[in-house]
């Protein structure tokens, strides 16, 4: 116990002791959790594989220390509401949920967390951290009207294997952080399928699918590498504004309203975007494959961009490792599968 001095009427607080390190367990099994619960910082919170987290009324998980969902893919964990009212959000929040987990997860409904003074502003969220992984998660039956997944003041997260179907904004939105997105595939978003604010971000080997806004937004000088994807039936494939750039390579944009569109609207983030592209497909645009507001012309920065679907030798990993497919004429039918599947 800390020793008071003369004068002093309380020990400063750097002088308590810190609370004991412990860990929770979570299943397997069914788990109901009726309110809100908070796991600090110095709980170690582990989720075992075939666990279904039932969560109540609003009831939403708040991690301020690491969390290791452990899930395998044929036992995932899978997190519901316990009856029929919304249950609320996740949020892991602050440097103790470094290195946290997500492995085989599976999201159904669900609208957003509030902790404290903060009213987040997806279905999870992940603030101030760094090296959390998703891997193998599924995000469906969101049922507020805000982004599913949403980092912020992220270092070295990884997306990978996941999928994210019927988002009623953006499906995944960074902002500040560094991302490495692969095997990602978005349908259906509401609004853009990756929104990036100042982000580090590279995609491969992804599809991203009829987004009523963007299927990829870059902006305020994000950097974004996007290698052998597709993006197709979106309002805009590919939007850089306020100095954002964006290197393509190994990919298609198709059947997008616009294929690649750029802009400045603000002075806070001076000078020009900039694209680039090393073998790009750009098919099917209804409005203009390259619309370009900050120049005077609609070319790329650097490259071009090819107006006929590729001919087999060409983007070969995306037709049958990406899509799985065996000829660029199954695509149409395919798309309309995806986004059948994708409606929520």
């Amino acid at each position: 116990m800390p020793a008071l001095g003369a004068g002093e009427a309380a020990p400063h607080p750097w002088e308590l002791p810190a609370p004991p390190a412990s860990e929770v367990r979570l299943g397997p099994g069914e788990v109901r959790i009726d309110a809100t619960r908070v796991f600090e910082a110095q709980q170690t919170v582990t989720v075992a594989s075939g666990t279904q987290l039932r969560l109540g009324p609003g009831a939403s998980l708040v991690f301020l220390g690491p969390v290791h969902f452990l899930g395998q893919h044929q036992r995932p964990i899978v997190i519901s509401r316990a009856g029929s009212e919304p249950w609320g959000g996740i949020a892991l929040q602050g440097p103790g949920t470094r290195g946290s987990e997500w492995h085989s997860v599976e999201l159904r409904g669900g609208t957003h967390p509030s902790f404290r003074s903060t009213d987040y502003p997806a279905l999870v969220n992940v603030h101030d951290s760094s090296d959390v992984v998703f891997e193998d998660c599924h995000f469906a039956d969101q049922l507020s009207k805000l982004d599913t997944l949403h980092f912020a003041y992220v270092q070295n997260g990884e997306i990978r294997d996941s999928s994210f179907r019927g988002s009623p904004e953006d499906a995944i939105d960074l902002e500040y952080s560094s991302v490495g997105l692969r095997r990602v595939r978005i349908v259906g978003a509401g609004d853009d399928g990756l929104d990036l604010m100042g982000s580090e971000v590279k995609l491969s080997d992804s599809v991203i699918i009829g987004a009523v806004g963007n299927g990829i937004s870059g902006g305020e000088e994000s950097h974004v590498d996007v290698q052998n994807s597709l993006v197709a039936d979106c309002k805009v494939g590919v939007l850089a504004k306020n100095a954002a750039q964006l290197a393509l390579s190994g990919s298609l944009l198709f059947r997008n309203a616009t294929g690649v569109h750029t802009y400045q609207r603000t002075v806070r983030y001076a000078g020009p975007s900039e694209v680039s592209a090393n073998v790009l497909f750009v098919v099917g645009s209804s409005s203009a494959a390259v619309d370009r507001d900050d120049r005077k012309h609609d070319r790329l920065d650097q490259g071009r961009v090819l107006l006929d679907l590729p001919q087999r030798g060409t983007l070969d990993h995306v037709l049958e490792d990406v899509l799985e497919l065996s000829d660029w004429e199954q695509l149409p039918s395919w798309l309309e599968q995806q986004k059948a599947q994708g409606s929520p």
